[in-house]
């Protein structure tokens, strides 16, 4: 029971750590983006990346003027001790078109 305790508070504190990073980068993204999407953060990731957990997968409308900056500030989270950051793009912009039966994104 002793044990079943820890592991909860184990995963408790690294729920709490992982919105607290994903929050952090969330915002310093969103100065270089003209929009932004959450997307969902289950997803596969590449072999390159199979000892990491994603914790946050965005989709960002970046104007061409902003890409650099946002390509630097992903790279200095890169950079940051136990996090890898997968950049790609430029991607047409279908997550952030409209959908004309029913006005939604």
């Amino acid at each position: 029971m002793l044990k079943q305790k820890l592991d909860k508070m184990i995963r408790d504190r690294l729920a709490t750590e992982i919105t607290s990073y994903s929050n952090d980068f969330y915002y310093q993204i969103k100065e270089y983006v003209d929009d932004v999407k959450v997307e969902n953060a289950d997803k596969q990731l590449p072999n390159e990346f199979k000892d990491k957990k994603m914790i946050l997968n965005l989709s960002c409308l970046v104007y061409q003027n902003n890409v650099e900056k946002l390509g630097n500030l992903l790279g200095k989270i890169n950079e940051s001790k136990g996090f890898a950051v997968r950049f790609t793009g430029p991607w047409a912009p279908f997550s952030f078109v409209k959908s004309e039966e029913n006005g939604t994104n």
